[in-house]
């Protein structure tokens, strides 16, 4: 369960020597902050897709989103001017892993080319818990 509406992103941070991860807000645009419904975090589709590097052509036909032009398996909503989706569903459906932070009482979404590099620089990857459920749910490839 997530108990605040803080979404982040993380990214490689080459001065970071210890982790080489670093981590920024989510930006989304004036108004359109993260919700919580039904203990279901909800974010702007366009600022989560910018902040992961997808395309942010987002629509939204009755309930279904589609991103770039492709019918994600994701049900949003229409608010505050923008469309809002569940920042884990999406986040997945665009190839990227959501992890609890529970230090910042919210989420880190792990784009593809951050969980790559934390899979080919760490010396044991299955003793990294995001590396563990990102390959949990099918967004690494199963270990040898």
């Amino acid at each position: 369960i997530v108990d605040s509406t803080m979404v982040q992103v993380a990214v490689l941070d080459p001065r970071d020597e210890e982790s080489g991860i670093g981590g920024r807000v989510v930006s989304a645009p004036a108004g359109r902050a993260p919700m919580l419904r039904a203990d279901t975090l909800f974010a702007d589709a366009t600022a989560v897709a910018a902040a992961i590097g997808a395309d942010t052509s987002i629509t939204l036909e009755r309930d279904r989103v589609s991103a770039a032009g492709r019918r994600l398996d994701v049900r949003g909503f229409r608010a505050r001017g923008g469309v809002y989706v569940p920042v884990r569903s999406f986040s997945r459906a665009l190839g990227a892993f959501t992890y609890p932070e529970r230090d910042a009482n919210g989420v880190r979404i792990y784009p593809r080319p951050v969980l790559e590099w934390l899979l080919a620089n760490r010396e044991n990857p299955d003793e990294v818990a995001v590396l563990r459920g990102a390959r949990e749910e099918g967004l690494l490839p199963p270990r040898d």
